[in-house]
């Protein structure tokens, strides 16, 4: 089995793609570095670098390897700090935001799961609004949270959870409120509300293939959801959502297209390390 020193050492030479600079990371000679990943090779049977001299390059199996092994690393060091918290009879707090609708359910399925699999994990949700979510990430108010698809800062990332259907909301007084499914053909000529552009990728991708279908329509931008309400019944309009609201006075009808809304996890790179607890 190769030992952590190689692993470690490994990893350092993959991320930086030279010997004397993973030798220096790793406070150990260029010699030794060279010595351990000869001994590391002819362990595992195959070749992880080509070396030249320009640097060293992973081969399509080193490739594998690097990405493989550093999973496997990171999973050990989340077993690891679980362990010590046990050991310690602490628990790990996580506080996790989410948007309502989809995000709402999965925020405590996701929270249910991860307690019965890690007793010590415990999550505190809150409920924020979108707007507010990413400024209470970045304040470190939240690990982190569930919402649809945003455009985020660098130093977050974002993990896809899950993919959702898109609807579309609309006074039963309409026509095409008969209809099972809603085509965006069935949109000609009315009045859609969508977010404002930028704001979802998925609404974006509604909004450019009616430009490009050629399907004429009007748009109303409206953020607020009560005010959004109140304007597809009295301006009868449409409005695309990535949420199905229960008790609405609104009728929702599935946007039969293969446009989807992607709910993602949203935290800071900093804390890549807790979110493997959840994804």
């Amino acid at each position: 089995m190769p030992t952590e020193r190689q692993i470690n050492s490994f990893i350092a030479i993959a991320e930086s793609g030279s010997f004397l600079k993973a030798s220096e990371k790793c406070f150990i000679t260029s010699t030794a570095i060279l010595q351990q990943m000869n001994l590391l090779e002819a362990e595992l049977g195959f070749t992880l670098f080509v070396r030249s001299h320009k640097g060293a390059m992973l081969t399509e199996a080193g490739e594998y390897y690097y990405h493989q092994i550093k999973k496997v690393r990171e999973q050990i060091e989340v077993i690891t700090q679980t362990a010590r918290n046990i050991a310690k009879n602490q628990p790990i707090h996580i506080r996790m935001g989410y948007i309502t609708g989809h995000a709402a359910q999965m925020a405590i399925e996701v929270s249910q799961q991860i307690s019965m699999k890690y007793p010590h994990i415990q999550f505190d949700l809150k409920q924020t609004a979108l707007k507010e979510a990413l400024q209470e990430i970045e304040m470190k108010l939240l690990d982190c949270c569930l919402m649809p698809e945003v455009s985020i800062h660098e130093k977050m990332e974002s993990k896809t959870v899950r993919q959702c259907p898109l609807w579309v909301g609309l006074s039963s007084d309409l026509e095409i409120a008969k209809k099972e499914k809603i085509k965006l053909s069935d949109l000609q000529n009315q009045k859609i509300i969508l977010p404002k552009k930028g704001t979802f990728l998925s609404t974006d991708e509604v909004e450019k293939r009616l430009v490009s279908h050629q399907i004429p329509y009007t748009k109303i931008e409206i953020t607020d959801h009560i005010e959004t309400e109140i304007a597809c019944i009295k301006e009868k309009a449409c409005r695309i959502s990535s949420i199905f609201v229960a008790g609405s006075k609104l009728v929702y009808r599935p946007l039969d297209e293969d446009i989807y809304f992607n709910l993602q996890l949203i935290y800071l790179k900093e804390n890549r390390k807790l979110m493997k607890f959840i994804l």
